[in-house]
């Protein structure tokens, strides 16, 4: 996978900047564009930085980030069983309950794989508040994993 890397990306990991802060949290007042279907799946997200290995490495490599695809099967090497469902966990999430500014549902489940290929920390970010709304808590998954 070949990335597209900027001279300011380089610069960064060079001069030792860490990764990119969080967005602070979006107060209930600021108006915020909400997203389409179309914005989100065009999106150019995977960011890749350089990083400069030197003196201990004789060069530099490039880091690119995790699609959702590739964070679900990170996650399922530490828990065992890999199936095709609990890798793109997080995508089914979005599909589920991911609304439009109209208020109808942005995604279907033949959006899925078009969703895995997108940024891993942007899915991750809906996960966690649509599986806070969901009410589903580590206790239930683990319950459900049981059975």
């Amino acid at each position: 996978m070949e990335a597209e890397v900027t001279g300011e990306e380089v610069k960064a990991c060079v001069m030792g900047d860490g990764p990119p802060k969080a967005p602070e949290p979006v107060e209930e007042f600021e108006l915020v564009p909400m997203l389409t279907r179309e914005q989100i799946l065009e999106a150019d997200d995977i960011e890749a930085r350089v990083v400069d290995l030197r003196p201990v490495w004789p060069g530099a490599v490039t880091v690119c980030a995790m699609t959702g695809e590739e964070r679900g099967r990170f996650d399922l090497e530490f828990t065992g069983s890999v199936d095709d469902k609990k890798i793109r966990m997080r995508e089914y999430m979005v599909v589920n309950m991911v609304h439009d500014a109209n208020g109808g549902q942005m995604f279907t489940k033949e959006d899925i794989p078009l969703l895995s290929k997108k940024n891993g920390w942007a899915l991750d970010q809906i996960f966690n508040v649509a599986t806070s709304l969901a009410g589903i808590t580590e206790e239930s998954e683990k319950e459900l994993e049981e059975n």
